[in-house]
């Protein structure tokens, strides 16, 4: 299960198996700052695993040093978290809030990657707005974000990979002007309109990106230049 963390000495076979696994591993050395376990990297400190029942804000310090990266599923099907502001976190990791509870999210310009499935599940989630300095979109990251009405992609993505968007909410999307490739990133979402726009250059649509069962209006100009065969169609409603 993507929530579970081990607990064991460091430099032991536990601590080998959970780093195979992408889980957190927490040792009795360990820093833990009301019940946040974390470990010291370049310019602060990484959240490794979150045992706190009662904080519905994600910790912007712990040790005196700032948060700059959320480990693998540290928040992972936490029943209790609802807000996070990134604030210095630059690396958000794969599973770090997958089936969680968060509400909000306020990304700063600091964050660089969004791991794979790191908001999947969220299904409270309603608006997310990804800053111009997030390069790393990873697959899945927002699938099943069922209540996910408000997009807005920043001009550092270069493509949006499979499974991003599935079963999201929103209606339209514009895609950034740096985008050179889309995947299969919206299966049974709700999009109605897509925007590529003008200045963005040299983009591919590949396979089953744009298979939308509910597809109104699609903008594609000239600078899109490759269109596989299977780019665009629909699929039957979720519904």
């Amino acid at each position: 299960p993507l929530n579970a963390h081990i607990v064991g000495k460091e430099g032991t076979e536990a601590e080998a198996f959970a780093k195979d696994k992408g889980w957190p591993f927490v040792s009795d050395t360990t820093p833990n700052e009301n019940d946040y376990y974390y470990e010291s990297v370049d310019d602060g400190v990484k959240i490794l695993f979150s045992a706190n029942s009662v904080n519905k804000d994600v910790p912007q310090s712990l040790g005196g040093k700032p948060v700059v990266e959320i480990g693998d599923s540290a928040f992972a099907y936490d029943n209790d978290i609802e807000n996070f502001e990134s604030g210095n976190v630059r690396f958000i990791n794969a599973n770090a809030f997958v089936g969680s509870t968060l509400k909000n999210i306020k990304l700063s310009e600091k964050t660089e990657d969004i791991g794979d499935y790191a908001f999947r599940d969220c299904k409270a989630l309603t608006a997310i707005k990804i800053p111009n300095s997030t390069k790393e979109l990873g697959v899945g990251a927002f699938n099943y974000c069922s209540k996910l009405a408000s997009v807005t992609l920043g001009n550092s993505i270069q493509t949006i990979k499979s499974g991003t968007f599935d079963y999201a909410a929103f209606k339209s999307i514009t895609m950034p002007t740096s985008i050179k490739t889309s995947e299969n990133a919206f299966w049974q979402s709700r999009v109605e309109t897509l925007i590529i726009p003008e200045n963005a250059e040299d983009v591919t649509l590949k396979d089953y990106s744009l298979r939308l069962y509910s597809l109104k209006e699609l903008y594609l100009p000239a600078c899109v230049t490759t269109i596989e065969e299977n780019a665009i169609g629909d699929y039957h409603s979720p519904d």
